[in-house]
């Protein structure tokens, strides 16, 4: 190993705003700030508390070597710094992540820090199969997730640091982004494992040993694609953005007359914002347009209307765009490809579409065309709203449980815009009413592209962004094994938050190209769940 020093990367690769603090157990991790006054911002909304800024990372000395280091994180009962990566090559397929624990005070419980589960998490604790922890590079648009299936605990105690070395496949890039659970998003640098210095990496460090412990699944190390999904707001239309293609979803519903290929009076509405997006790339490439119906009807039937809508939708468009650089095909799938299962006539909704793959033959646009040509127009907030740095208190009805929510700034990182939303419990957060009351999207609301994140219970995909007339979620990626799509944010939202504790809330969308954004939870109106919508206007987006 090398002997230099190890000294931290610049304090913007770090993405922990400030925390609504309430002093007390924290249910989460948060950085507590240390040796710093109130701020001159304002008093959150209903907490009582001022918001107070964070403490910088600790810095070492020279160098060329970049970490992070965290300090005073407040995790459970346990206060703790905490030193992430650099994340170290060991060969083209494996690379390890060293995240420390050093546990300034221990838990008045008596019971040891395990560092493993704190930060990585496991992919059992997840209904989507996956651990909190990813890595991504927001310039190509790609994440890497642990490839442990055995996630053997790493205890610290006051005197007795902890690391946790986790394992991942094979990273190209000189440098990437950390989502720290319920902790912060930093960005550390990637070195060969023979560069890192001795005090971070001894030179007895046994690679193999640590890999066997892993019980590492080679399959998981590949790095997967990000891509994102927006809808109109109005439920009109979907994109699904990634890799070489874009996918449009169209609900029938809205373009066409009930049971009839005959286009309605709206469907030039939204037929307009397709146009929009094919004329963004002159070059053309190939256009799939294919129709899909619900199970009511006999399956000849279905079959025959899903090829005459796939069919009007492509003369329609013919109509109102020069199509001539796309090789273009229609054709009918009936009821053979739904997106849910049809149990109802909400999913029976969903499942009645067309669909239009673009594959532009330059290739997919870094910036998001759809977004950039939305209104600027906001729908009415439906619930408390308030600008996000000064944050909004939020009470959950079926619980009489209230939070103050803010998210102070969002950091303009390669693709991605990065946030991490502050959580303040004003009054007891227990098992009856957890965080996902807040953050969740709810298991009984269907969006074009079917039910997002299925049995996702704990996780914080309520949390989008408007981008005028269209609502962006969190980037996401299709897990091979399972098929499931898993948004890069907070997947396991279940801890109870004492009165006064506070946590954060970890989260990556694509960049909409503002200068502010807006983050909005939405309960769709017909929801059987009664959890509270808010919404946070005028949020700053800071380029690295």
């Amino acid at each position: 190993m090398s002997t230099h020093a190890l000294h931290p990367v610049p304090r913007r690769t770090v993405l922990s705003v400030p925390l609504l603090v309430g002093l007390g157990i924290l249910a989460g991790c948060s950085e507590e700030p240390t040796g710093a006054g109130p701020s001159a911002g304002p008093t959150a909304a209903g907490a009582g508390t001022a918001i107070l800024p964070v403490a910088s990372p600790t810095a070492r000395d020279s160098g060329g070597v970049g970490f992070e280091r965290l300090e005073d994180v407040v995790c459970g009962t346990v206060l703790t710094d905490v030193s992430i990566g650099p994340l170290l090559r060991v060969d083209d397929s494996t690379t390890i992540l060293p995240l420390t624990a050093t546990v300034e005070q221990d838990s008045p419980l008596g019971t040891p820090f395990n560092t493993m589960l704190t930060w990585v998490g496991n992919d059992s604790s997840s209904f989507l199969g996956d651990a909190d922890l990813r890595v991504l590079d927001p310039a190509t648009n790609r994440v890497w997730r642990p490839a442990h299936t055995d996630y053997v605990p790493v205890l610290a105690e006051e005197g007795q640091p902890g690391t946790a070395h986790v394992v991942l496949g094979g990273i190209d890039a000189s440098t990437v982004t950390v989502l720290l659970r319920q902790t912060a998003i930093v960005e550390v640098q990637v070195i060969g494992i023979d560069e890192a210095p001795e005090d971070l990496v001894p030179a007895d460090l046994d690679v193999e040993a640590l890999l066997a412990q892993a019980v590492v699944d080679e399959a998981r190390k590949a790095p997967l694609q990000l891509e994102h999904y927006s809808e109109a707001v109005d439920g009109t239309s979907g994109v699904i953005t990634g890799g070489a293609n874009l996918t449009v979803l169209l609900s029938g519903d809205v373009t066409f007359d009930p049971d009839s290929a005959a286009l309605s009076a709206e469907a030039d509405v939204v037929l307009e914002d397709l146009v929009a997006l094919l004329e963004e790339y002159p070059d053309g490439g190939t256009l799939d347009i294919t129709g899909h119906t619900d199970d009511v009807a006999d399956e000849a039937h279905n079959l025959t209307l899903s090829q005459q809508r796939a069919q009007a939708v492509s003369d329609r468009l013919s109509a109102m765009t020069d199509l001539s650089a796309w090789t273009v095909t229609s054709t009918g799938k009936g009821e053979t490809e739904p997106r849910v299962d049809n149990v109802d006539d909400a999913s029976r909704a969903v499942n009645r579409r067309v669909e239009v793959v673009a594959t532009p033959s330059a290739g997919v646009l870094g910036a998001d065309p759809v977004l950039a040509a939305s209104s600027t127009e906001l729908p009415e907030a439906t619930g408390p709203s308030a600008p996000g740095p000064q944050g909004v208190a939020v009470t959950d009805e079926e619980s009489g449980a209230t939070v103050t929510i803010a998210v102070q700034r969002v950091v303009r990182r390669g693709n991605l815009l990065l946030g991490v939303v502050d959580v303040l419990a004003d009054t007891d957060v227990t098992d009856f009413a957890d965080l996902n009351n807040w953050f969740g999207t709810p298991e009984d609301f269907y969006h074009l592209r079917g039910q997002l994140w299925p049995g996702s219970t704990t996780v914080a995909g309520g949390l989008t962004l408007l981008a005028g007339d269209r609502r962006v979620f969190p980037v996401e990626y299709v897990v091979p094994d399972s098929g499931h799509a898993v948004p890069v944010t907070e997947l396991n939202l279940y801890d109870p938050l004492p009165e006064g504790a506070g946590t954060r809330v970890c989260v990556a969308w694509p960049d909409t190209g503002q200068d502010t954004v807006v983050v909005d939870r939405l309960i769709p109106e017909g929801s059987t769940f009664r959890y509270p919508s808010w919404r946070l206007t005028e949020v700053p987006v800071e380029s690295d």
